[in-house]
């Protein structure tokens, strides 16, 4: 999932944890995005941590993308 930081202030999110869900399901106990930032005008890809880590995500589409990863992935609807 490509998200864009329009803040006008970097997003850390190890700084300040934040929470990917839908609204289909039970709520998540705690924060998914734990680790990573966004730039301020930048973008970054939210993947599935549960499942790969920021190297294989490198290694599949390149080391100039920014990857987030998201722990407890939910089932997004």
């Amino acid at each position: 999932m490509e998200v864009y930081n329009n803040t006008g202030a970097t997003i850390d999110f190890a700084e300040t944890n934040y929470v990917l869900d839908d609204d289909d399901s039970n709520a998540l106990a705690g924060a998914n995005v734990t680790s990573g930032s966004i730039p301020q005008d930048g973008v970054a890809v939210l993947f599935n941590g549960s499942s790969l880590t920021v190297d294989q995500m490198q290694q599949a589409w390149g080391a100039d993308v920014n990857f987030v990863p998201v722990q407890s992935w939910p089932g997004l609807a």
